[in-house]
């Protein structure tokens, strides 16, 4: 299963990410890439997220507008 999330800002493990994508593949392999096109099953998110990874899924720790 592939869990895609894509924001204005992304911060995963203390760094931060601009208009980037964060991409969970097979419960443990962590993607990070910029978000240059829409891409199929992506969740977009407004504003800056804080995401963490717990059992296997993308968690959204917190979340607020630019």
């Amino acid at each position: 299963m592939i869990e895609r999330w894509a924001a204005h800002e992304i911060v995963f493990q203390g760094r931060k990410y601009r208009m980037s994508v964060i991409e969970l593949s097979g419960g443990s392999t962590v993607r990070i890439f910029p978000l240059t096109s829409e891409t199929h099953s992506t969740t977009f998110f407004n504003g800056c997220i804080h995401v963490a990874v717990r059992d296997s899924r993308l968690v959204l720790i917190a979340s607020a507008p630019l």
